[in-house]
């Protein structure tokens, strides 16, 4: 709620001031409210922006191609080509007979072999879920219960399958498969829709995709899988599609990478019916149910990686009884150009097929629309026709597989040219209306319908609009899936599967938009569009924090941008505040309202206003060397510092305003960077070469500062981190295959050695991606993995399965955070969501507050420890110049901590931390303002209700002036709180403000004698002047002709030393509301004085009289 202060008299006060001043051609105002154009074009300009927040078009970065080269870059072994799959399995198997550990209740627990994965022991000390359940992530296959409608599976890239049991109000995830596998096909039994297929490994990405494990089975509606034998070669490695025989539930079809393998026992044996392995393999299936033999087509040789040198050219082939070796695969079409193809049969007349083509690159523009076939003839060679092609004359029928806004640029009006941002190698799907042969559907960006067999085409979805917008579905289709009952009438609902999880509509035949205008017609379309992600928690998130209180969290996605959530909001209301891939975050713990974050590459923006609106702060940076996920991270003792690196590691030393190089050339390019808690001068960094780089001078490294370095091995350096407590102590983590993946320093970063373990208590050769150490016990470590957390709690001899609850998908990111009292350990994971659980320990301590605040004299300050006593031992110190601890260095149990903070004479605020037992205390100084009089810019004394000009640097983000006769108590996010004498803390009602100057009114009861002003901006800066406060009156604006003035009413007494004093000889009676003489004593020394009268007067006047009174000294 706006605070607001309302003056006596209001503005009319203000009016009066303002007539006098321009009848007398008196400037005096001029330094107090800015120009009234100035105010009239501010205000224009936040309409305008209004109204753009209101229809935001969010710039698309998603980039699906770097995403999977970056995810493998940080896993492939030296000299590997596929990730390998295997050692997952070895992982897994070796994780079992680890023993567990639950941090929740801090105990030790049965290895998983030894304990029932159903018992009541298993789920003690489990994580707590905190979404995000409706952002949902990159979802491959969607199947819905012919039976049942309700009962729906959704198969994620890295979240396993999931199933709803009421239509998507709800999901649950299913038991895990295998770990990290992609989940890229389901198919259910046509008998029995408790039997499930699901196929692993997704071939669409590149040559160089996520490897699978085959396919897998379940007989009981998905509560258990298990993998099929004859599917662990590498035949099975990419499975796209599944198709299941309606005439023999035994016979199956799986098109993979190596092309059409067929099964005529359930899956037990397989054989391989088209040899694909040269020509890209197969890529799509379709399977008709009308006949009584399998007639099977299949989309093959299409292209196996996002650049088109490497694509091959597409065919379709046809058997007609695939299940009989008698009859042959034959292909049907084929054609110069034709990229990866999607194929589907209409289920109202079944002669009828359609194949939507992306261009190879041969004939066109790479992956944009090659064509959209159909055959009316049940395949038949040369009953393909070409229903549109990519060179026709209308752009809505050449954009199916190009970003449409973009495609749309200029003829939208935004632009002087269109543009093509193509992917169709990437989204890519097709389904026609099960009750009109001519109605089909094509998902690529954006979804598309037509509505005459092919040949016109209108846009059914629009991803650039706000997710609020019904027209809205998220970008990238991978399935398009039509309700079981859908009748055209009174059931049309349709299902797609995005790189944002589920959406459903449930008028798939109304009105598309059409015409060479209809991106920019979103409304043109009557089609409207609901999100089914709700409890979905399949986010694949890159990095995440939670904020300073650990109620709310902020974090990076693949796809999902940069997204918030919040304990208040819940885990199905995360909302996004960045949009395509988001990267790393970091929260300004002294003031939230600061938050940075990225995309892909150099893009580092910084929000003011808690993510409303970002700036790029990346001036001075060389773009050079920089990664898909850049790594940067905020100095944990100070906000305003961060660092960041791509071929040089770079600094700044002011919340990223300007940056400095801080090193030469590395090796490689930066993955990691941690600043010590306890000395900002320690920093070290890992590079994707495997080398970890360190310096003891930060603070003060430049362009020519060589960082020393050393190899514990070769890899992706994934993690690096330092002892909150110590700064010699640091670890690395590595998350290439082979060799170990945890390694200790004890002496800052210049020698390593492996914590991995050893036996049967060691961690698995499996991809460690992030560490963190409980501030409470350094001794106690959690390593993020692929397969999910593992924790010692002797420093690294030992190592158990942390029974984390959920599954075992990558963990990207661990970090803790104090959520009421209580220290909490966050994950965030790459298909899985968001996890936090309460950090329970024998060496439990706690601090008695987080932060506080000096104004420009410094003082004393002091923070208690509450620790078990005897037990927990503590260390405190600061490495910052203005701080001195005065207390002991160091503790066990109890104890309080004091320090000292120096004077200061800066006009910029300071901030600095002190280190207690793991936890930082920051400590923020206020800069220097000057507070004079608003009317004479004299440092004269002040009264309560005067009006006060306080001058600075950095004193706001922009200019802002109150509107109204309610003066507000922020403004831009500034805000005032004047301290009196009698230590009374009131805010202060604002006037205006800008950068350099604030001006206020010193609240109405201030005592009088020094007062402490303390300016807070929205930037985190505070600052801090001290106004002298007297009893004169009345306290209103008055000036003389010349500008300057003082209160009225004063006495100037010269003593016979010369000294000069002031003294009022009129005050304000507020019983009499009147003025009263005071008498002036000339003491027994006689001195002389002089009177010196600026007089004001009050008369009843209408707002809009214009009064002019001048008064002759005399």
């Amino acid at each position: 709620m706006k605070r607001t202060w309302t003056h006596r008299s209001g503005i009319k006060y203000l009016l009066l001031l303002i007539l006098i001043s321009a009848c007398c051609g008196v400037p005096f105002f001029s330094h107090f409210l800015p120009a009234a154009g100035l105010l009239f074009e501010k205000k224009f300009e936040e309409f305008e922006a209004g109204e753009e927040r209101a229809e935001e078009e969010r710039e698309r970065y998603d980039k699906p191609g770097e995403a999977a080269e970056y995810y493998r870059s940080k896993r492939l072994p030296e000299g590997e080509l596929e990730i390998p799959v295997e050692k997952y399995l070895l992982g897994v198997e070796q994780m079992r007979e680890l023993p567990q550990y639950s941090t929740r209740i801090n105990s030790a627990l049965p290895s998983m072999s030894e304990m029932a994965i159903s018992s009541e022991e298993a789920r003690l000390g489990t994580w707590d879920p905190l979404g995000p359940g409706n952002v949902g992530g990159r979802t491959r296959a969607l199947i819905i219960n012919p039976v049942n409608p309700d009962v729906i599976y959704s198969a994620a890239a890295a979240g396993g399958v999931w199933k709803t049991i009421d239509g998507g109000k709800k999901w649950e995830p299913l038991s895990d498969l295998l770990p990290n596998i992609a989940v890229n096909s389901l198919a259910f039994d046509p008998a029995n829709p408790e039997v499930i297929y699901a196929g692993t490994g997704e071939g669409f990405f590149n040559s160089n995709a996520v490897r699978g494990a085959g396919i897998f089975k379940s007989f009981d509606g998905g509560s258990t899988w298990r993998r099929l034998d004859g599917t662990g070669t590498s035949d099975f490695y990419y499975v796209n599609d599944i198709a299941v025989s309606s005439n023999n539930r035994n016979r199956i079809y799986a098109a993979t990478r190596s092309g059409v393998m067929r099964s005529l026992d359930g899956g037990v044996s397989w054989t391989k019916v088209i040899d694909a392995s040269r020509v890209g393999g197969c890529l799509d299936l379709a399977i008709r149910t009308d006949q009584p033999t399998d007639y099977v087509f299949a989309a093959c040789g299409t292209e196996i990686s996002a650049n088109p040198t490497s694509s091959v050219q597409a065919s379709i082939y046809r058997n007609t009884d695939a299940s009989s070796g008698l009859s042959a695969w034959v292909e049907v079409y084929s054609e110069r150009g034709m990229g990866r193809t999607s194929l589907a049969i209409a289920p109202s007349n079944q002669n009828v097929i359609y194949a939507v083509s992306s261009e190879s690159g041969a004939a066109g523009a790479p992956h944009s629309l090659h064509a959209v076939f159909r055959s009316i003839a049940g395949g038949e060679p040369g009953t393909w026709r070409t229903q549109v092609a990519n060179n026709g004359a209308k752009t809505i029928n050449n954009t199916l597989f190009t970003n449409p806004i973009y495609a749309f640029f200029s003829e939208c009006g935004r632009g002087a040219t269109s543009q093509s941002y193509n992917q169709g190698w990437y989204d890519n799907a097709i389904a026609v209306d099960p009750r009109d042969e001519n109605i089909v559907w094509v998902g690529g960006v954006d979804l598309f319908r037509s509505d005459d067999g092919g040949a016109n085409w209108g846009m059914a979805s629009f991803w650039h609009l706000l997710p609020s917008n019904p027209r809205y579905a998220h970008a990238d289709h991978h399935a398009i899936v039509f309700h079981p009952k859908f009748d055209g009438a009174n059931v049309r609902s349709v299902f797609v599967a995005t790189d944002g999880g589920i959406f459903k509509t449930e008028n798939s035949r109304a009105q598309t938009s059409t015409g060479n205008k209809a991106a920019c017609s979103p409304d043109a379309s009557r089609i409207t569009w609901f999100s089914l992600n709700n409890n979905l928690a399949i986010t694949q998130f890159y990095y995440g924090v939670p904020y300073p209180d650990g109620q709310s969290y902020l974090g990076g996605t693949q796809d999902n941008g940069v997204i918030i959530g919040s304990d208040s909001f819940g885990q199905n209301n995360w909302r996004e505040l960045i949009s395509g891939d988001g990267g790393y975050v970091a929260v300004n713990w002294f003031n939230t309202r600061v938050i940075y974050a990225e995309t892909t590459g150099l893009s580092l923006r910084r929000s003011n206003d808690g993510g409303q609106s970002f700036q790029p702060v990346t001036t001075g940076i060389n773009n050079i060397g920089f990664k898909f996920i850049t790594p940067f991270v905020m100095d944990p003792g100070n906000p305003d510092r961060l660092w960041i690196g791509g071929r040089n590691l770079w600094r700044t030393r002011n919340g990223a305003q300007s940056w400095t190089q801080a090193s030469t050339d590395l090796s490689g390019s930066t993955t990691s960077i941690s600043v010590s808690p306890s000395d900002p001068n320690f920093v070290i960094a890992g590079t994707d070469a495997g080398y970890v780089y360190r310096t003891s001078t930060g603070m003060n490294a430049g362009a020519d500062t060589a960082w020393s370095n050393s190899m514990p091995r070769t890899g992706f350096v994934s993690s690096v981190a330092f002892d909150p407590s110590n700064r010699d102590v640091a670890y690395a983590t590595y998350s290439t295959f082979g060799g170990k993946h945890v390694w200790r320093s004890l002496d800052g970063g210049i020698n390593w050695q492996p914590i991995d373990g050893s036996g049967t208590q060691s961690i698995p050769d499996i991809p460690a991606n992030t560490l963190v150490v409980d501030p409470s016990n350094p001794q106690r470590l959690y390593v993020g993995t692929d397969i999910g957390v593992f924790v010692t709690i002797d420093g690294g001899a030992n190592w158990s399965v942390e029974n984390t609850g959920f599954a075992n998908a990558p963990v990207e990111s661990l970090s803790t955070s104090i959520v009421n009292g209580v220290p909490y350990l966050f994950a965030f994971t790459h298909g899985r969501g968001v996890w936090r659980v309460p950090m329970t320990s024998p060496c439990s301590s706690s601090i008695s507050i987080s932060g506080l605040t000096f104004g420009i004299n410094g003082g004393r300050g002091t923070v208690d420890v509450s620790a078990s006593q005897g037990y927990c031992q503590w260390t405190v110190d600061s490495r910052e110049g203005w701080i001195t601890i005065t207390s002991e260095p160091a503790g066990k149990g109890s104890a309080t901590v004091s320090f000292n903070v120096a004077p200061t004479g800066d006009t910029t605020p300071r901030t600095g931390s002190i280190n207690i037992a793991g936890r930082k205390v920051t400590v923020v100084q206020a800069g220097l303002i000057a507070n004079v009089s608003a009317a004479s810019l004299r440092g004269e004394v002040m009264a309560p209700e005067s009006i006060v000009a306080a001058f600075g640097a950095g004193l706001s983000s922009t200019i802002q002036v109150a509107g109204d006769a309610q003066l507000p108590l922020e403004l831009a996010g500034t805000s005032i709180i004047v301290r009196d004498s009698a230590g009374v803390e009131r805010p202060a009602p604002l006037f205006f403000v800008s950068p350099s100057q604030v001006n206020y009114l010193i609240p109405a009861g201030t005592q009088t004698g020094p007062a402490s002003v303390m300016i807070y901006t929205s930037a985190g800066g505070v600052f801090n002047g001290i106004v002298q406060i007297a009893t004169v009156a009345p306290a209103i604006f008055t000036a003389a002709a010349s500008g300057q003035g003082l209160v009225v009413g004063n006495a100037l007494r010269v003593k016979p030393s010369g000294d000069q004093t002031y003294e009022q000889i009129a005050v304000w009676n507020t019983s009499l509301n009147r003025f009263v003489a005071r008498p002036v004593d000339l003491g027994p020394d006689l001195a002389s004085a002089s009177d010196q009268v600026f007089s004001s007067s009050t008369a009843p006047v209408s707002d809009t009289a214009a009064i002019c009174r001048k008064f002759q000294s005399e």
